[in-house]
Protein backbone atom coordinates (compact mmCIF):
# COMPACT_ATOMS: atom_id res chain seq x y z
CA UNK A 1 0.00 0.00 0.00
CA UNK A 2 1.05 3.56 -0.65
CA UNK A 3 1.11 6.48 1.77
CA UNK A 4 -0.64 9.82 1.51
CA UNK A 5 1.26 12.43 3.49
CA UNK A 6 0.88 16.00 4.68
CA UNK A 7 4.11 17.88 5.30
CA UNK A 8 4.61 21.36 6.73
CA UNK A 9 7.10 24.02 5.73
CA UNK A 10 6.89 26.34 8.78
CA UNK A 11 8.96 29.09 7.21
CA UNK A 12 6.36 29.82 4.52
CA UNK A 13 3.34 28.30 6.34
CA UNK A 14 2.54 25.95 3.46
CA UNK A 15 1.64 22.28 3.53
CA UNK A 16 2.65 19.72 0.94
CA UNK A 17 0.15 17.00 0.06
CA UNK A 18 1.54 14.00 -1.79
CA UNK A 19 1.65 10.25 -2.21
CA UNK A 20 4.50 7.74 -2.09
CA UNK A 21 4.86 3.98 -2.42
CA UNK A 22 7.97 4.14 -0.22
CA UNK A 23 7.42 6.97 2.22
CA UNK A 24 10.77 6.85 4.12
CA UNK A 25 12.66 6.97 0.83
CA UNK A 26 10.44 9.76 -0.51
CA UNK A 27 10.78 11.75 2.70
CA UNK A 28 14.56 11.47 2.65
CA UNK A 29 14.58 12.78 -0.91
CA UNK A 30 12.29 15.71 -0.03
CA UNK A 31 14.38 16.65 3.00
CA UNK A 32 17.47 16.82 0.83
CA UNK A 33 15.76 19.50 -1.26
CA UNK A 34 13.98 21.20 1.65
CA UNK A 35 15.23 20.31 5.16
CA UNK A 36 12.51 22.48 6.76
CA UNK A 37 9.76 19.98 5.93
CA UNK A 38 8.20 18.05 8.79
CA UNK A 39 5.55 15.33 8.83
CA UNK A 40 2.23 16.43 10.30
CA UNK A 41 0.22 13.42 9.12
CA UNK A 42 0.59 10.30 7.01
CA UNK A 43 -1.94 7.64 6.07
CA UNK A 44 -1.08 4.26 4.60
CA UNK A 45 -4.02 3.15 2.47
CA UNK A 46 -5.03 1.09 -0.53
CA UNK A 47 -6.91 4.17 -1.77
CA UNK A 48 -3.82 6.41 -1.85
CA UNK A 49 -4.20 7.58 -5.44
CA UNK A 50 -7.88 8.50 -5.06
CA UNK A 51 -7.32 10.05 -1.64
CA UNK A 52 -4.48 12.26 -2.87
CA UNK A 53 -6.60 13.31 -5.85
CA UNK A 54 -9.53 14.23 -3.59
CA UNK A 55 -7.26 16.34 -1.38
CA UNK A 56 -5.71 18.15 -4.34
CA UNK A 57 -9.13 18.91 -5.83
CA UNK A 58 -10.67 19.99 -2.53
CA UNK A 59 -7.88 22.46 -1.79
CA UNK A 60 -7.29 23.49 -5.42
CA UNK A 61 -8.23 27.11 -4.75
CA UNK A 62 -5.54 27.23 -2.03
CA UNK A 63 -2.74 25.86 -4.20
CA UNK A 64 0.41 27.98 -4.16
CA UNK A 65 2.73 25.87 -6.30
CA UNK A 66 2.84 22.21 -7.31
CA UNK A 67 1.78 20.15 -4.28
CA UNK A 68 2.06 23.08 -1.85
CA UNK A 69 -1.12 24.60 -0.43
CA UNK A 70 -1.93 27.56 1.82
CA UNK A 71 -4.04 25.51 4.21
CA UNK A 72 -3.84 24.95 7.96
CA UNK A 73 -2.51 21.46 8.62
CA UNK A 74 -5.33 20.55 11.02
CA UNK A 75 -7.92 21.52 8.39
CA UNK A 76 -6.19 19.29 5.84
CA UNK A 77 -6.03 16.40 8.31
CA UNK A 78 -9.75 16.66 9.09
CA UNK A 79 -10.65 16.55 5.41
CA UNK A 80 -8.20 13.70 4.74
CA UNK A 81 -9.83 11.58 7.45
CA UNK A 82 -13.31 12.41 6.15
CA UNK A 83 -12.37 11.61 2.55
CA UNK A 84 -10.67 8.39 3.62
CA UNK A 85 -13.82 7.24 5.41
CA UNK A 86 -15.91 7.98 2.31
CA UNK A 87 -13.57 5.90 0.15
CA UNK A 88 -13.71 3.03 2.64
CA UNK A 89 -17.51 3.15 2.72
CA UNK A 90 -17.73 3.21 -1.08
CA UNK A 91 -15.44 0.18 -1.25
CA UNK A 92 -17.67 -1.73 1.15
CA UNK A 93 -20.79 -1.20 -0.97
CA UNK A 94 -20.73 -4.11 -3.40
CA UNK A 95 -22.94 -3.72 -6.48
CA UNK A 96 -21.00 -5.67 -9.13
CA UNK A 97 -23.46 -8.58 -9.13
CA UNK A 98 -26.39 -6.15 -9.47
CA UNK A 99 -24.72 -4.44 -12.43
CA UNK A 100 -24.48 -7.78 -14.24
CA UNK A 101 -28.11 -8.77 -13.63
CA UNK A 102 -29.88 -9.90 -16.81
CA UNK A 103 -33.34 -10.31 -15.31
CA UNK A 104 -34.94 -7.94 -12.81
CA UNK A 105 -37.65 -8.45 -10.23
CA UNK A 106 -40.71 -6.20 -10.15
CA UNK A 107 -40.36 -2.63 -8.89
CA UNK A 108 -40.89 -2.60 -5.12
CA UNK A 109 -42.51 -0.04 -2.84
CA UNK A 110 -40.15 2.54 -1.25
CA UNK A 111 -39.21 2.43 2.40
CA UNK A 112 -37.85 5.15 4.69
CA UNK A 113 -34.24 4.68 3.58
CA UNK A 114 -35.22 4.88 -0.10
CA UNK A 115 -36.93 8.21 0.51
CA UNK A 116 -33.92 9.50 2.42
CA UNK A 117 -31.46 8.60 -0.34
CA UNK A 118 -33.60 10.07 -3.12
CA UNK A 119 -34.20 13.27 -1.14
CA UNK A 120 -30.48 13.70 -0.51
CA UNK A 121 -29.67 12.98 -4.16
CA UNK A 122 -32.34 15.46 -5.29
CA UNK A 123 -30.92 18.15 -3.04
CA UNK A 124 -27.39 17.55 -4.34
CA UNK A 125 -28.61 17.59 -7.94
CA UNK A 126 -30.14 21.03 -7.36
CA UNK A 127 -26.92 22.37 -5.86
CA UNK A 128 -24.84 20.89 -8.68
CA UNK A 129 -27.14 22.44 -11.29
CA UNK A 130 -26.76 25.88 -9.70
CA UNK A 131 -22.99 25.51 -9.50
CA UNK A 132 -22.77 24.40 -13.13
CA UNK A 133 -24.60 27.55 -14.25
CA UNK A 134 -22.33 29.71 -12.10
CA UNK A 135 -19.27 27.89 -13.44
CA UNK A 136 -20.34 28.40 -17.05
CA UNK A 137 -20.92 32.11 -16.42
CA UNK A 138 -17.44 32.54 -14.93
CA UNK A 139 -15.87 30.51 -17.74
CA UNK A 140 -17.46 32.80 -20.34
CA UNK A 141 -16.26 35.89 -18.49
CA UNK A 142 -12.73 34.47 -18.52
CA UNK A 143 -12.97 33.50 -22.21
CA UNK A 144 -14.10 37.03 -23.01
CA UNK A 145 -11.10 38.41 -21.13
CA UNK A 146 -8.70 36.10 -22.99
CA UNK A 147 -10.22 36.97 -26.36
CA UNK A 148 -7.99 35.97 -29.29
CA UNK A 149 -4.86 35.55 -27.17
CA UNK A 150 -3.58 32.11 -26.16
CA UNK A 151 -4.29 32.78 -22.52
CA UNK A 152 -3.27 34.70 -19.41
CA UNK A 153 0.27 34.08 -18.16
CA UNK A 154 0.37 31.82 -15.13
CA UNK A 155 -3.41 31.69 -14.83
CA UNK A 156 -5.23 30.20 -17.80
CA UNK A 157 -4.84 29.12 -21.42
CA UNK A 158 -7.39 28.89 -24.23
CA UNK A 159 -5.56 27.17 -27.02
CA UNK A 160 -6.70 25.52 -30.25
CA UNK A 161 -6.70 21.73 -30.01
CA UNK A 162 -7.25 19.39 -32.91
CA UNK A 163 -8.42 15.81 -32.63
CA UNK A 164 -9.46 13.08 -35.05
CA UNK A 165 -12.73 11.32 -34.30
CA UNK A 166 -14.40 8.39 -35.99
CA UNK A 167 -17.64 9.50 -37.66
CA UNK A 168 -19.90 6.53 -37.00
CA UNK A 169 -22.94 8.08 -38.71
CA UNK A 170 -21.01 8.79 -41.91
CA UNK A 171 -19.53 5.28 -41.88
CA UNK A 172 -22.98 3.73 -41.43
CA UNK A 173 -24.32 5.77 -44.35
CA UNK A 174 -21.49 4.84 -46.72
CA UNK A 175 -21.00 1.24 -45.54
CA UNK A 176 -24.27 0.04 -43.97
CA UNK A 177 -23.52 -3.69 -44.27
CA UNK A 178 -20.05 -3.39 -42.78
CA UNK A 179 -21.39 -1.18 -40.03
CA UNK A 180 -24.05 -3.78 -39.18
CA UNK A 181 -21.44 -6.54 -39.21
CA UNK A 182 -19.33 -4.84 -36.56
CA UNK A 183 -22.18 -3.46 -34.47
CA UNK A 184 -23.27 -5.25 -31.34
CA UNK A 185 -26.04 -4.82 -28.82
CA UNK A 186 -24.94 -4.09 -25.27
CA UNK A 187 -27.01 -3.81 -22.13
CA UNK A 188 -26.35 -1.90 -18.94
CA UNK A 189 -28.37 -0.76 -15.96
CA UNK A 190 -29.10 2.97 -15.76
CA UNK A 191 -30.01 4.57 -12.44
CA UNK A 192 -32.69 7.26 -12.63
CA UNK A 193 -34.49 8.81 -9.70
CA UNK A 194 -37.33 11.24 -9.14
CA UNK A 195 -36.05 14.75 -8.49
CA UNK A 196 -38.27 16.07 -5.73
CA UNK A 197 -38.25 16.44 -1.98
CA UNK A 198 -40.42 14.19 0.11
CA UNK A 199 -43.68 15.79 1.14
CA UNK A 200 -45.76 12.77 2.07
CA UNK A 201 -45.49 9.45 3.85
CA UNK A 202 -42.81 7.07 2.64
CA UNK A 203 -45.32 4.26 2.14
CA UNK A 204 -47.09 6.21 -0.62
CA UNK A 205 -46.54 4.68 -4.06
CA UNK A 206 -44.01 6.24 -6.37
CA UNK A 207 -44.08 6.16 -10.15
CA UNK A 208 -41.26 4.51 -12.07
CA UNK A 209 -38.50 7.03 -12.84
Amino acid sequence: MATVYILLDPEVSLIKIGRATNFPERMASLLTANPRLSVVHKEETEFASKLENMLHKHFASHREQGEFFKVESDVAIVYLNKAHQVLKEMDQIKIDDFLKAEELADIRMPDERDWQLVNELSSLESQIADLQVEQELLRKHLMQRIGTSAGVSGLATWKIQQSARFDSSLFERDHPELHAQYSKVTASRVLRFRRFLRTDSYDTGVDEA
